[in-house]
């Protein structure tokens, strides 16, 4: 396993640089800790929020 601060993903690709990453089959396992994402979460439930009271 590897250790990251950061990394990109690409649509349709996977996490960047990584040698399984493939778009036809993709074999990637991403391990976080929830207090790693805890912002992020925070953040994609805000956006959603918004777009679902937009839509609606």
């Amino acid at each position: 396993m590897v250790e990251f601060k950061t990394l990109n993903l690409k649509l349709g690709h996977g996490i960047e640089g990584d040698i399984n990453a493939d778009p036809i089959s993709p074999r990637q396992v991403l391990i976080v800790r929830y207090e790693d994402i805890l912002d992020l979460l925070s953040h994609l439930n805000k956006s959603f929020v918004y777009i679902k009271d937009y839509l609606w």
